[in-house]
């Protein structure tokens, strides 16, 4: 058939099966050699189709899209497991995508590597914080062309300032410390951006503002804000959000805890946290104190309602009232004989308010959902002498005794198996225990002897003028001043040679005095070799360049000291 005739009367695009058992293949695809991907048409249906027939073209993508599909609610498992719209679930996804973004960082073998990726990343940040500065210097001017930037344009922002230490923490590792390695850090360092808190505060004031893709701003923000701090506290705070594990008043109080936590800890002008965040925990543990012990309306009590699931998690009395409920229902948790467990009650237009508010189980909520939150935010951003005795300050200030509070919390949160959450299992272990960085045997490719150089003799031409020039991508030049790419020295042999020939360097006293020294550490790690076993080892080949240092009788830093220390 011509490809004209064709395109004239085939339908040019085609449904997914989505991995429904009812909906057939109908059509298969084969990439070419070019990478196109061909659609060809095929079925078992007997006999040959007549005029008029119909058939749904349906193509099945396999595992290549499954984990998109599910975020949008259309996978295998989404009869089971909610889309992205559901933000627990949401949140569950990102953990692990967090989790992943980190894991490729620490399994980069080479420096070279994390130098290209350091660029790239400096390049995206210098793009995006120019589009987020216009945004907030246009908000506070009142402008009234005022365009806001996407959602995603922000939080990419974000997650780049969030990689920093982990880039940081990956180039330590690599073990020592040269021009380039001081270059590439400094260019780390440029991925925070100063503005956060201004913008936080800027976005409520403007929380109806619609990016140019539709999204309200201020919560995609927001969201983001709650996923980056409750990642790292979410060993403790398991599910955080989630109807099943916390009700609607501790999701709420959780969220605020997380900007709350944001400002004080986003804001790169100060050394560390305040002790302004210890009172905000506090004023915000009272306030939902103050929501538990208050008068209860039917709005109120929702509010501390949860999804039938909260079995699964709690040890609950007489669960089987909620153990086969509906989805939809909700029920809060009350008082039943003297035990400590609560008892689950549905919750519904029926409701006795006054009855169900005499018997609800106020301490069980202030403990398991108050101040239990409140203390692992605690411990997780205050700094340690606000954190010392805070639960025991918090206990006092709601006038609960700490013996009644830590024994409602012996019971931890359950973690059943199952599919009924996202990541429960495997993936959910690993990104709970966080990254292990695998430190290298012996830290990099570079050579004993260019480190000696770089440390004794480069550093005196640093002072002088000199530069490494890194614009060509295979290779870099050490270049005296005025001398740029290619005409600089390309070896430092070559550098070594030039300085013992040119009449401008060559009498210098403070060059002959590196030149004396980096021979010296050259001819002493030589006599160290000839030991065999019986030489000293050294972590790191920047351990060994300071012991070089101090065996010739040269002076170390402090950091050199601490390696030498090692031996």
């Amino acid at each position: 058939m011509p490809h004209s005739v064709a395109k004239a009367n085939i339908s040019m695009y085609v449904n997914e099966t989505g991995g429904v058992e009812e909906l057939k293949q109908t059509v298969w695809t084969d990439p070419d050699q070019k990478k196109d991907v061909n659609y060809y048409f095929h079925t078992k249906q007997s006999g040959r189709m007549k005029k008029g027939d119909q058939l749904e073209l349906l193509v099945a993508y396999l595992d290549t899209y499954s984990e998109i599909r599910e975020r949008k609610g259309y996978g295998k498992r989404s009869r089971n497991i909610p889309s992205d719209d559901h933000f627990p679930t949401f949140l569950e996804r990102q953990f692990a995508e967090r989790f992943n973004m980190v894991e490729e960082i620490y399994l980069l073998e080479h420096f070279r590597d994390i130098q290209e990726l350091v660029m790239s990343l400096e390049d995206i940040r210098f793009q995006l914080a120019g589009v987020v500065d216009s945004f907030v210097e246009n908000v506070k001017s009142s402008s009234p062309n005022m365009e806001g930037p996407l959602a995603r344009q922000i939080i990419a922002l974000r997650r780049l300032n969030w990689l920093k230490p982990s880039l940081l923490t990956k180039i330590q590792s690599f073990g020592f410390d040269d021009p380039m390695v001081r270059q590439c850090r400094e260019e780390v360092s440029k991925l925070d951006w100063a503005s956060w808190p201004e913008l936080i505060d800027l976005l409520e004031q403007n929380h109806t503002l619609v990016d140019g893709m539709g999204f309200n701003v201020r919560e995609k923000f927001r969201a983001e804000v709650t996923e980056e701090i409750c990642y790292g506290i979410n060993r403790y705070l398991v599910f955080p959000c989630s109807s099943d594990t916390w009700c609607g008043m501790a999701a709420g109080l959780i969220e605020d805890l997380c900007s709350a936590v944001a400002k004080e800890h986003w804001d790169y002008s100060k050394d560390g946290p305040s002790s302004m965040l210890c009172k905000v925990l506090m004023q915000k543990a009272m306030e939902a104190n103050d929501a538990i012990y208050s008068p209860m309306t039917q709005e109120s009590l929702e509010k501390l309602s949860f999804s039938p699931n909260c079995w699964k998690r709690y040890c609950l009395t007489n669960r089987q009232v909620i153990k086969n409920a509906p989805d939809g229902t909700k029920c809060v948790l009350a008082v039943v004989g003297s035990t400590s467990y609560p008892e689950p009650v549905v919750l519904d237009e029926l409701t006795d308010i006054a009855n169900l508010s005499s018997r609800l189980h106020k301490k069980w909520y202030l403990c398991r959902q108050v101040i239990y939150i409140v203390n692992v935010f605690a411990h997780g951003y205050l700094s340690y002498q606000d954190r010392e005795y805070f639960l025991q300050n918090l206990c006092s200030n709601l006038d609960i005794p700490l013996e009644t509070v830590l024994d409602f919390l012996k019971e931890s949160i359950a973690l059943e198996t199952g599919n009924d959450t996202v990541f429960y299992g495997d993936d959910f272990k690993h990104y709970v225990a966080g990254n292990q960085l695998k430190l290298a045997k012996v830290s990099c490719r570079t050579s004993v002897k260019k480190l000696v150089f770089r440390n004794v003799v480069w550093q005196v031409l640093e002072k002088q003028g000199w530069t490494l020039d890194r614009s060509d991508e295979n290779a870099f030049y050490f270049c005296p001043p005025g001398v740029h790419g290619s005409q600089g020295f390309r070896r430092t042999d070559n550098v070594v040679a030039f300085l013992g020939r040119d009449e401008k360097y060559c009498t210098q006293a403070e060059i002959l005095s590196a030149m004396e020294e980096y021979q010296k550490c050259l001819d002493a790690w030589k006599k160290l070799k000839a030991r065999g076993r019986r030489a000293p080892l050294f972590g790191t080949k920047e351990s060994l360049v300071a012991y070089l240092r101090k065996v010739v009788g040269a002076t170390t830093d402090g950091s050199s000291d601490a390696a030498v220390d090692a031996d």
